[in-house]
């Protein structure tokens, strides 16, 4: 993982705002990272083990806070949900596919 990458999703399970732009940062990078091996392949040349590994880990920083603000998502639709005076749990089903769906790499 990058420097800082556990701090950053500590800072965005608090903020929703954060959580967005550290997401947007993270595809960013996986962008990069996945123009990098398309560029090996489309010069028929190998793919470092390393690439592959720099790919592999940008992609699971870019799940890691996606599903943080899918969290952040979910509790912000109870919210609303609730002011209104409906009843409202899409939170508690978006932690309970966290727990059982790790994210692997």
């Amino acid at each position: 993982m990058r420097a800082g990458h556990a701090e950053r999703v500590l800072l965005a399970d608090v903020n929703y705002a954060e959580a967005q732009r550290y997401r947007e940062v993270a595809e960013a990078l996986v962008k990069v990272r996945q123009s990098e091996v398309d560029e090996c392949l489309a010069e028929m040349a190998e793919v470092s083990p390393e690439a592959l590994e720099k790919l592999s880990e940008a992609i699971r920083e870019y799940k890691e806070l996606n599903r943080v603000c899918l969290r952040h998502a979910a509790k912000t639709l109870d919210a609303q949900l609730r002011a209104e005076g409906r009843t409202s749990d899409v939170e508690s089903p978006a932690i309970l596919f966290d727990v059982t769906n790790p994210i692997s790499s």
